[in-house]
């Protein structure tokens, strides 16, 4: 963790230059941390620094390598098939690798696919460290019967959310129960709602909205007017000659957020790394009919 400290100025300056994978340190020595909340704290400290990959390696025994020559030394119990991954250690039970192999998923899914970035910063304001997100996770997984699905992308955002409900209505039953004052500034479930939106549509014009998606029709009218303005005297979508509203509409994205602003979601302008299009928010004002960027 103290080299981690230390490494935390270079890795910001380099993170302006290029993408960054920080490994959660479970390879190597010390090979064995007392239990899986050192292990986790380990995975935390990585996270502080914000890489774009948060890699959990499991040790594995090789043929001739040191791990096989520190089977008995260490009570390792592992798979005798590739690929030869530890199971249990004298420090390490088996029901908590189990349990670092759930976290090692949703890390998988919700962080290192890239696909949740605007919902990852709101999950980090709700739970006090990182490990807590993964590991409820892992557990709602686990609870709801969801572990060793094939789950579609639009399948993984609708869990989220319904973990997101059950866990608010949870909290809002103890604040209850124990007469407490819930804490002030933590996002809100319509936040999560618009912070889902925003990164759904960021990685494509989906064509299928998820449950929670709030209704559009009311601002059919805004939608319609911007598509217009653009097609007469283009602002924002610059790369559309020769497209009338009724196409850039379907080849673009304006969506409405319960914040009260609006997200234009280009699909020509997308960012070189991360495959995400380029999003502008904006608020509409309705009385002089003209659009702010916020």
């Amino acid at each position: 963790l103290q080299q981690l400290e230390r490494l935390r100025p270079v890795i910001a300056e380099l993170r302006q230059r290029l993408p960054e994978c920080v490994d959660a340190g479970l390879r190597q020595p010390p090979l064995f941390p007392s239990d899986a909340r050192q292990i986790l704290r380990h995975g935390a400290a990585g996270r502080a620094l914000r890489p774009d990959q948060l890699q959990m390696g499991f040790l594995k025994v090789l043929k001739g390598s040191y791990m096989e020559e520190q089977v008995a030394a260490y009570d390792l119990k592992y798979r005798g098939i590739p690929p030869y991954e530890v199971l249990s250690t004298k420090w390490l039970p088996y029901s908590d690798v189990i349990r670092l192999k759930g976290v090692e998923d949703m890390v998988e899914v919700y962080y290192n696919s890239g696909q949740f970035p605007a919902t990852m910063k709101l999950l980090e304001k709700r739970f006090q460290r990182p490990s807590e997100i993964f590991v409820n996770l892992a557990e709602y997984y686990e609870k709801n019967g969801l572990t060793g699905i094939s789950h579609s992308r639009l399948a993984r955002y609708e869990i989220l959310y319904r973990f997101l409900e059950e866990d608010m209505r949870e909290e809002e039953r103890d604040h209850v129960t124990a007469a407490k004052v819930p804490e002030t500034g933590q996002p809100s479930l319509a936040d999560f709602r618009d912070s889902l939106m925003y990164d759904l549509y960021v990685r494509e014009n989906i064509k299928s909205r998820p449950s929670f998606a709030s209704d559009q029709s009311p601002y059919k009218k805004e939608v319609r007017e911007f598509f217009m303005a653009e097609e007469e005297n283009p602002k924002w979508l610059t790369d559309y000659a020769g497209f009338d509203s009724r196409q850039m509409v379907k080849m673009a994205h304006l969506e409405h957020m319960e914040d009260g602003t609006f997200v234009l979601f280009d699909y020509k302008k997308r960012d070189p790394l991360s495959g995400n299009a380029g999003a502008v928010r904006f608020v509409y004002k309705d009385g002089e009919e003209t659009w702010q960027m916020k």
